[in-house]
């Protein structure tokens, strides 16, 4: 029971560590709303790249059907999502 416990807890810790709702500040969240492109514009280290993979992975588990990455080129696509 008490290994569950920690297993549960474990489990419950990792989840919002890796939360992006939870680590965002609130001006990097999308506005309230039933978005389908949202732009960001902010300055150098503002987390704009972070703030969209943390928006387009909630759409994806939100059942989201389609995503589109778009590049000037496959190989940019490629590279810099990695």
């Amino acid at each position: 029971m008490l290994m569950q416990r920690r297993s549960i807890f474990g489990q419950l810790r990792d989840t919002l560590a890796n939360d992006w709702i939870v680590k965002a500040r609130p001006s990097q969240l999308a506005p309230p709303g039933d978005w389908s492109i949202w732009l960001l514009l902010a300055g150098r280290g503002f987390g704009k790249t972070r703030a969209g993979i943390g928006w387009v992975r909630s759409l994806y588990l939100a059942g989201c059907g389609r995503i589109a990455l778009i590049a000037p080129t496959a190989a940019d696509a490629r590279d810099r999502s990695s």
